[in-house]
């Protein structure tokens, strides 16, 4: 079974990907990030759409 060299190199990066642990949050976890374009409400806006 010959494999070209992209499909080896891809096959090593999948599995040091999978191998690699993900990360423990320590203390408080940052704040969600926010998608591009819509910007948090302010205080104001918060109470007059709460009306």
């Amino acid at each position: 079974m010959n494999l070209p060299p992209i499909a080896i190199l891809a096959g090593l990066l999948l599995l040091a990907a999978c191998a690699t642990p993900a990360p423990i949050a320590q203390g408080d976890a940052p704040p969600e990030p926010v998608p591009a374009g819509i910007t948090p409400l302010t205080q104001e806006q918060d109470e007059l759409l709460a009306q």
